[in-house]
């Protein structure tokens, strides 16, 4: 028998409080017959791996490319390009990468987006101690492609696998992911005579990776990659400056103030539900919570597992990208308004979730 499917939607006047205060417009959606696949099938199905964590991430990280004089002489003067790796760490353009990667470049690199298009960028601040360094482009020129989640190095388990994304030996790589796991935390190491500690993982880290983000596995950056740290060349040793350390000093020391808003958070892991799992499994298309941080924005809010999150602050989300990159616009404590689709309950919900720090 030919089922027909309900196309209309019903709207209830009904509000439906819970117990975290977070007040749902309840809308009830007629989205056909939903019973050839569960909810737990489409989940598993779901779960998020290395190839999802790259796809949602890779739009925000960038090659800086660096035209340094190396030599001026007799012969003139002679040129050597330098590669290194960026993310963008929100919507205005600004670009986290190493200060050795960009040392030398007067101040001007050419940054290079995942899809090949080049622009300029231009080196805003520097952390020579801790090899740190901010880039910005021109946004009313290039459009910002991703925004990177930004997570927390003090929160990092030994262990715990990791991801890199970056540009090892030159641009004809870029976009390399590696993998491996935190093998140390706090790891003490000298470099120009003095000590830092950084996080040591076993993920390759070649010359062209510095200033690349580390993730971790539920997709956020906890370090920016550094192959200038690494010692003696020993194979499975690598280095990652803890993200905590730069996020410390956006908008506190000189010549940050203003730069970027602090990273926020809800407090969840997604995955993107694309147009064919959208199709297969009859779900609107969005970013699917996998995971919900206890005490977090999202469990006060409401938000839970299998939730579908389409749209946010106002605006139709479809992929991860698009949900860092609105929320990048946000600062700890503002209020967004979020609707999702109940996976179980065949239902729309409405509301609001306040941001908060993600340190």
């Amino acid at each position: 028998m030919i089922k027909k499917k309900i196309t209309a939607l019903l709207t209830a006047c009904l509000i439906v409080s819970v117990s975290s205060g977070f007040t749902f417009s309840d809308s009830y959606v007629a989205m056909g017959d939903n019973t050839t696949n569960s909810p737990t099938e489409f989940r598993q199905e779901s779960d998020l791996s290395i190839a999802d964590l790259v796809e949602q991430n890779a739009p925000a990280v960038v090659t800086v490319s660096v035209r340094k004089l190396i030599n001026q002489g007799f012969l003139g003067q002679q040129y050597a390009e330098g590669v290194g790796t960026g993310f963008f760490i929100d919507s205005k353009g600004y670009i986290a990468t190493n200060y050795h990667v960009v040392e030398g470049s007067n101040g001007q690199v050419n940054i290079i987006l995942y899809d090949s298009t080049e622009t300029t960028g231009r080196v805003i601040w520097t952390d020579e101690d801790n090899d740190l360094a901010i880039v910005q482009i021109d946004t009313s020129r290039t459009q910002v492609p991703g925004v990177v989640t930004i997570g927390n190095s003090d929160e990092v388990r030994v262990g715990e696998q990791v991801v890199a994304i970056g540009n090892p030996m030159s641009v004809e790589f870029a976009g390399t992911v590696t993998s491996g796991i935190i093998s140390a935390k706090n790891r003490a190491v000298e470099v120009g005579g003095k000590q830092f500690h950084y996080l040591q993982t076993d993920a390759a880290i070649n010359g062209g990776n510095s200033g690349g983000p580390l993730f971790n596995s539920r997709g956020q950056v906890i370090g920016i990659n550094s192959a200038k740290i690494a010692q003696m060349e020993i194979e499975g040793i690598s280095f990652a400056i803890p993200i905590n350390i730069l996020i410390s000093k956006m908008n506190t020391e000189p010549g940050t103030q203003g730069q970027t808003n602090a990273p926020t958070t809800i407090g969840v892991s997604v995955k993107d539900v694309t147009a064919d799992l959208a199709q297969r499994y009859n779900v609107p298309q969005g970013v699917m919570v996998m995971e919900v941080t206890p005490g977090s924005p999202a469990e006060l809010g409401g938000l839970k597992q299998e939730d579908i999150i389409t749209y946010f602050a106002g605006e139709r989300i479809t992929t991860t990208v698009q949900l860092n990159t609105i929320k990048s616009n946000f600062k700890p404590g503002d209020t967004v308004k979020v609707r999702i689709y109940r996976v179980p309950e065949n239902k729309e919900y409405e509301g609001e979730i306040t941001l908060e720090s993600s340190r």
